[in-house]
């Protein structure tokens, strides 16, 4: 039987845990393939190899989950913009790109909710949400500035409508002003009912605005 809202205290993953977390998301997500967690562009590892070189640490993404015994039955994966940033990163020292500085601050400040799934058995008990919650305050902590992401069913669209992102229309990026001024664009098979959110954030411990 499905556990109550009451225990939803979403905590973050060991790596063992994470590779269930990833199960899931393949299994829920329907822009998720199997793969699609194995960094095959390497985007990641140059941002981060690119960050260290500079002297600069690139942060840890956040990897939260909520549990019904030892099995994972819904969890959250959020970081940097990984894949804008490589892009950025390909184009330093051309002219009118952005600098080395602008890249620093764009991979600290904005943050990017990049999965979110809760098993089909617990849904509609507050496990979403408690998710959110949890991801946002911890990257709030860390010193992120604002938060987007990319909706991709409407239960999810309505999952960060209650809890006060604002939420665009259909083919709405994500405004400039929440990514230091870099234009989100959409991309080919995007799901019809999809959406991108997005938020400012608070200093961290204040109130989040989340219901």
């Amino acid at each position: 039987m499905a556990v109550t809202s009451n225990r939803w205290v979403p905590r973050a993953l060991t790596a063992v845990e994470q590779e269930q977390a990833k199960a899931l998301f393949e299994r829920e997500v329907d822009l998720i393939v199997p793969g699609s967690f194995d960094d095959s562009t390497g985007e990641a590892r140059r941002v981060r190899a690119w960050m260290a070189r500079t002297g600069d640490r690139a942060p840890v993404d956040t990897w939260i989950g909520l549990f019904d015994g030892v099995r994972v039955v819904g969890a959250l994966h959020a970081g940097p913009h990984y894949g804008q940033a490589a892009d950025v990163l390909s184009s330093l020292g051309r002219p009118g790109a952005p600098d080395a500085r602008w890249l620093r601050a764009y991979i600290e400040l904005v943050g990017s909710i990049e999965e979110v799934a809760v098993d089909p058995a617990y849904r509609r008990q507050g496990a979403g949400a408690a998710l959110v919650r949890v991801g946002v305050a911890g990257l709030a902590h860390r010193g992120v500035r604002t938060v987007s992401g990319f909706a991709s069913s409407p239960a999810s669209v309505e999952l960060f409508r209650s809890l006060r992102f604002t939420v665009g229309g259909r083919r709405q990026a994500v405004p400039a002003a929440f990514s230091e001024g870099l234009q989100t664009s959409w991309w080919d098979g995007v799901p019809e009912d999809g959406r991108y959110f997005w938020k400012a954030l608070p200093a961290p411990g204040a109130a989040f605005g989340l219901r």
